[in-house]
């Protein structure tokens, strides 16, 4: 019998389980403790860290939680405190939060790999487009971004559905692959 044979019960549906993302933020407090309860007996997270983690996960995406939660460490953006019983927040992380300046933080691998397997299915005009949507930042509003934009035949609702189309094929990307 080959290999694959031997393993199919790696895929039998009685022993799957696909874990949804968190919004609740009791839960990505839980999952941060799980994840460090083999080092550290963590009995406080700030609130500030979580709701950053909520923001930056798209919306609690578990694997996206755990490799942003040990790249924060890794850039000591939080740090332990309290005999290893806390996590806490850094001021430099709550002026990037506040700030909405990421650019000195380096992403964590799943995500580059993700999101540029994302932007690689995108034609030449939505790349264009989330280049310049991305120098404004994460918020804006359609008229700053149709401004700036290098084309003279896009109006706002076309540009809208464009936006609208990236959110989906986000959601959906992110949805079935985990």
């Amino acid at each position: 019998m080959d290999k694959f044979h031997r393993l199919t019960d790696l895929v039998n549906p009685d022993k799957e389980y696909v874990m949804n993302g968190f919004f609740d933020e009791r839960e990505v407090v839980d999952l941060i403790r799980l994840h460090l309860s083999d080092f550290y007996n963590i009995q406080l997270v700030d609130l500030q860290i979580v709701k950053i983690l909520l923001q930056k996960t798209f919306k609690g995406i578990p694997l996206f939680v755990l490799d942003l939660v040990d790249s924060l460490f890794e850039a000591k953006l939080i740090l332990l405190a309290n005999n290893f019983t806390q996590i806490v927040i850094t001021n430099e992380l709550i002026e990037m939060d506040r700030n909405q300046d990421w650019k000195s933080f380096n992403l964590p691998m799943r995500y580059e790999k993700i999101l540029g397997n994302m932007i690689d299915c995108l034609s030449v005009k939505e790349i264009i487009i989330l280049k310049y949507a991305s120098v404004i930042g994460n918020i804006f509003d359609l008229e700053k971004l149709n401004k700036i934009l290098p084309f003279n035949n896009i109006d706002k609702d076309d540009l809208y559905s464009i936006l609208q189309n990236f959110e989906v094929r986000l959601y959906i990307k992110f949805t079935y692959k985990f």
